[in-house]
């Protein structure tokens, strides 16, 4: 199983996004998907449900 943090650098790079274009779609800004990719933040319900 691929970790969450992993998941969301896979998903922004299959997309050729950047973390702040991938964040205004999740709703957060740019350096929380930092912070969620580097695992210093884990992402609310509400943001791993936007991911799913």
């Amino acid at each position: 199983m691929v970790a969450l943090d992993e998941r969301i650098k896979e998903i922004c790079k299959s997309k050729n996004m950047t973390q702040a274009e991938y964040g205004a779609k999740m709703g957060v800004k740019g350096n929380s998907i930092t912070n969620y990719e580097s695992g210093m933040r884990t992402p609310s319900d509400a943001v791993i449900f936007s991911i799913s």
